[in-house]
């Protein structure tokens, strides 16, 4: 997504900043759509995708049906070519930080870079490109 993100900010000639929302500190209303969705599907068997579709639309009645529609392969666009970066991992040791740490990433057109901020209010750092190094 941030490969795809870079090259649409490029594309448009806009800075694109990105937040990261903090595990546990957030409640939409989509959350319980999805619980209401996985009550659903407790103890149910799915053998195909429409039956993932069928269950999404009968979890819930009143006030209104959920909607849901079943997207094919050719609705996705195949981004494999856009490999500007490998990871978004700001560290690679033990220790250093890991995505789970993100608090925001920048998409900036001019630099064709990614920043990444770790704590709100600090500045953006540059997200190194290690596209050679080898992931174990």
């Amino acid at each position: 997504m941030s490969n795809a993100l870079l090259k649409f900010s490029k594309f448009k000639n806009i800075t694109i900043e990105q937040k990261c929302l903090i595990k546990g500190h957030i409640q939409m209303e989509c959350d319980d759509i999805h619980s209401l969705i996985e009550r659903k599907l407790k103890n149910k068997n799915i053998f195909l995708s429409y039956d993932y579709v069928k269950t999404t639309m009968e979890a819930r009645m009143y006030p209104n049906k959920l909607e849901a529609i079943l997207l094919t392969h050719d609705y996705f666009l195949d981004f494999k070519s856009l490999k500007e970066y490998h990871s978004i991992r700001p560290g690679y040791n033990k220790g250093d930080p890991e995505v789970k740490d993100l608090r925001a990433l920048m998409y900036d057109p001019s630099s064709n870079s990614i920043y990444l901020k770790l704590i709100f209010d600090e500045y953006a750092k540059i997200l190194k490109n290690l596209q050679d190094k080898i992931y174990i």
